[in-house]
């Protein structure tokens, strides 16, 4: 396995000459983040009912699944095809990738994400573990269209195996950059984002191996 560092080091290797595209794409993302998320959720700090609470609730999930959980996958591997073939039109390929086979991809996200739930109802460490367990999902859903959603999960598990720790730390890596962003009101995240996710793509190829899946993009 790689360093830390050699990720990192590969990423803004990635994003050399490519900023604008990834800034630009990201900030598509966290508007669109913040505006559902600013939907569900101010009616209940406008009205404090347990009836509000409740109808925000249920529908703050359903539309985390049928919105959210597409455009982050989209997202996510829009950064894949910029690290793995060079392709820049990040935005358009968030939309295409969020988008193609959305039913599929609404699938993944529920059961990834109820199945996140049940294990962090036994406690809190399950669920997290169980989180890292899943993080190459999105990856292998758009590379492996043929694989149930069951069979993308249970791809994510196989390749996460050992590696949970090691992906922690990754992402612990960058905590100061992110106490930083914080400082500039989140909008800081908007460019340590791409550089978070071309890390974690790099971390993907390596423990995915040279017979993973295929860097392709379904036909438009």
């Amino acid at each position: 396995m790689g360093t830390n560092r050699e990720y990192k080091e590969a990423a803004l290797e990635y994003l050399k000459g490519n900023w604008p595209a990834a800034i630009i794409a990201s900030a598509i993302y966290f508007v669109v983040l913040w505006l559902v998320i600013g939907s569900q959720y101010t009616p209940a700090l406008m009205g404090n009912t347990i009836g509000v609470d409740a109808a925000v609730s249920g529908s703050g999930f359903l539309v985390a699944v049928l919105v959210l959980g597409p455009l982050s996958i989209g997202y996510a591997n829009a950064f894949r095809l910029l690290c793995n073939t060079g392709n820049a039109n990040v935005t358009a390929n968030m939309v295409h990738l969020s988008t193609n086979r959305y039913l599929h991809l609404v699938g993944v996200y529920l059961l990834m994400t109820v199945k996140i739930i049940l294990w962090s109802l036994l406690f809190i460490v399950p669920g997290v573990m169980k989180a890292f367990s899943y993080a190459m999902t999105p990856f292998i859903a758009v590379e492996h269209p043929e694989m149930s959603a069951s069979e993308v999960l249970a791809k994510s598990s196989e390749m996460m195996y050992g590696h949970r720790m090691e992906l922690f730390m990754l992402y612990l890596s960058f905590i100061g950059w992110f106490l930083l962003s914080m400082l500039t009101a989140f909008v800081g995240l908007i460019i340590l984002q791409p550089y978070v996710l071309c890390s974690v793509v790099e971390f993907y190829n390596e423990i995915k191996g040279p017979s993973g899946p295929t860097n392709i993009i379904l036909e438009q």
